[in-house]
């Protein structure tokens, strides 16, 4: 079966994982179909390192809570580099969520960060919107 771009990503929260016990053969699934997998909001509420070998997932996106708090303390970074540390380790690609300025760019990327989101990039967009800005504007892949 082929799939659309735009179907590719499935982004289920950390919750469906843990509390609503979204079945691992559902993920091993979507996986088979070429979809991209990834933990959302990673490091708040139920969140547990130990779920990762279970899960079979392809990325983590850690919380903007830590994101935004990046730059205050070196006891924020050390929270933030432990979790891009323990996703690699488990060959995990990280997406850091809540980008709102260029000043979290650089440590996040001197920390390991693959991929970011924010506000940075782009706002909130309708659905039509997203045909006019892919064929405008190069896409980057990485942050």
């Amino acid at each position: 079966m082929h799939l659309p771009f735009f179907c590719r990503r499935f982004w289920p929260h950390r919750r469906s994982f843990l509390e609503e016990n979204l079945p691992f053969c559902a993920l091993k699934r979507l996986k088979s179909l070429g979809v991209t997998v990834a933990i959302d909001d990673f490091g708040t509420g139920y969140s547990n390192f130990a779920y990762l070998p279970r899960l079979k997932v392809d990325k983590l996106k850690i919380d903007r809570s830590f994101i935004s708090k990046l730059l205050d303390t070196d006891e924020d970074r050390s929270i933030v580099t432990a979790i891009i540390q323990v996703a690699h380790a488990y060959n995990l690609k990280t997406t850091a969520e809540g980008i709102e300025d260029h000043a979290a760019i650089a440590p996040l990327l001197s920390i390991g960060c693959d991929l970011g989101q924010g506000f940075h990039f782009a706002k909130p967009l309708e659905s039509g919107e997203i045909d006019r800005i892919l064929t405008a504007e190069p896409v980057p892949s990485e942050i």
